[in-house]
């Protein structure tokens, strides 16, 4: 599973080749709930906005996080970059 690093809100990942479950684990911060999820993806790896075609590579709505024993489980779609934005606030105890 691939793992990807909160600094506060929002998560960023990159997805490569396959579909991946990563797990965001939020510790350090008060349980939270998953806000929202957004994906760029495009099936051809080269596609650009253009002036006749502004909409060919944008963001839609994402695949929805679920949380499993205190961590953050969704899956990341390949050949993309996905934001995905939690309600979270600090505990005042150090994350390990």
């Amino acid at each position: 599973m691939a793992q990807a690093v909160i600094v506060l809100d929002p998560a960023f990942v990159v997805g490569k080749t396959d579909p991946r479950e990563v797990g965001i684990n939020l510790r350090g911060f008060e349980f939270s709930e998953f806000l929202e999820s957004r994906v760029m993806k495009a099936d051809d790896l080269n596609a650009t906005n253009t002036a006749d075609n502004p909409e060919r590579v944008r963001a839609e709505d994402g695949p929805a996080a679920t949380v499993r024993d205190g961590v953050w489980h969704v899956t990341v779609p390949p050949a993309s970059w996905s934001v995905f934005r939690f309600g979270c606030g600090p505990t005042g105890i150090p994350a390990a």
